[in-house]
């Protein structure tokens, strides 16, 4: 059975909208679609942009990507996510970022870091210091946290801000916060799973949301009301004691008042409903497409989605029906580079399907190795890999995929 046929749907969608120009604030973009944050594992040690992580998207641009989200950069360079974190170090490393920056707008595509300070996910109790959090709880690697100072918070604030504009400095298009799965510190304290304090930093909805308030105005004040912010949040994070979809839809109005320019929703949690952020085979295609349209009928700004998106036809459907306004893809770029451009000539039978497996991708960083794809040799090595096409093309079956 042609690929095609086992993995496509046989009607036909209307394409057109997906690949069209559109805005989010001031920035202008070329379509619709967005690469996601997946931190793979490829950054350098002192947390700048190489060869290897400039090959990996410079490819998925060229490509036909519409923007670039990249991986985690923290707003504190002495508190790593991982090992080797993305981060403004100086002005060095600034002036090489904006070298990478230039490159990626050489092919048309926009490009933004996801800012955040890991909080609670930091790596930092390998060097003796326990990981910042609204609340002493144990994170995601069992590790004790240290609860937050209420006279430490604006320090924090002042780094987002300063993060914030370093990134405008070296040419990004904006910046993408996270406050997402009750995770790093935004997430934590935004989620009364994690949020047990009793100072106006804690308890109700408002008084939870209270430092990402203030962290979207200081870097409104700093960088200009024309530097868009993407919000990363959970649409629910699916656990009877965290927020639900309604408390999602009630801070929409407030996170636009403060100057949100778009919302990116994903769902469940770091902790309990991880299979959520990092969908696998059994979960069902558009992980968080629910959400996304129930936000999509409130918000004022544009909203997108991520999880488990690999159907081409689909995700131009619900675009051109305007449920959601653009979509986020993450393994379907790892497993195929040129996903978009293909999509694009409607050349569905090449592109090379994400199982969901999660072998190489997720599996490769719980052994803090570089991100791979069995689908795709090419991921993460597209410097060394480079294919030509021959001038003498044969028919050949490969029977077994070896995953």
């Amino acid at each position: 059975m042609p690929l095609k046929k086992a993995i496509m749907p046989q009607w036909r969608f209307n394409m057109k909208r997906i690949y069209e120009p559109w805005n989010i604030g001031t920035m202008k973009l070329k379509n619709h679609t967005f690469m996601a944050p997946m931190s793979l594992g490829y950054e350098s040690q002192d947390g700048c942009i190489n060869e290897k992580m400039e090959a990996f998207w410079l490819t998925r641009a060229k490509n036909e990507v519409g923007c670039i989200i990249m991986d985690a950069t923290s707003v504190d360079p002495k508190v790593p996510y991982l090992g080797n974190t993305l981060c403004f170090r100086d002005q060095s490393s600034i002036e090489r970022f904006k070298t990478f920056t230039d490159k990626i707008h050489e092919t048309g595509c926009k490009i933004i870091p996801q800012i955040t300070h890991p909080g609670p996910e930091s790596i930092s109790s390998f060097f003796g210091i326990p990981p910042m959090a609204p609340s002493v709880y144990l994170n995601s690697m069992a590790q004790k946290t240290r609860e937050l100072k209420k006279e430490e918070l604006p320090g924090i604030i002042h780094q987002y801000a300063t993060a914030s504009k370093q990134a405008k400095e070296a040419g990004f298009d904006g910046i993408e916060l996270h406050c997402a799965h009750a995770y790093m510190l935004l997430g934590s304290f935004l989620s009364p799973l994690r949020n047990k304090r009793t100072d106006e930093y804690g308890g109700s909805l408002l008084n939870r949301a209270r430092l990402l308030f203030e962290v979207i105005d200081a870097i409104k004040k700093e960088c200009g009301q024309d530097f868009p912010i993407i919000l990363r949040m959970s649409g629910s994070e699916r656990d009877p004691q965290g927020n639900t979809l309604e408390d999602m839809k009630r801070l929409i109005p407030y996170l636009e008042e403060h100057g949100i320019d778009c919302f990116e929703i994903s769902g469940g949690t770091q902790y309990e409903r991880c299979n959520k952020i990092i969908p696998c085979h059994s979960e069902s295609e558009f992980t968080n497409l629910f959400e996304a349209r129930e936000i999509k009928k409130i918000a004022k700004v544009p909203v997108i989605t991520v999880g488990k998106i690999l159907d081409p036809q689909l995700m131009a459907d619900v675009i051109e029906r305007n449920e959601i306004d653009g979509v986020v893809l993450g393994r379907s770029l790892l497993a195929d580079e040129a996903f978009v451009k293909k999509a694009m000539k409607e050349q569905y039978d090449d592109i090379a399907p994400c199982t969901g497996c999660g072998i190489g991708c997720v599996g490769e960083q719980t052994k803090r190795h570089p991100a791979s794809c069995v689908i795709n040799p090419r991921a993460g090595r597209e410097e060394e890999l480079v294919w030509n096409k021959t001038a003498d093309p044969k028919n050949i079956l490969i029977a077994g995929g070896g995953i």
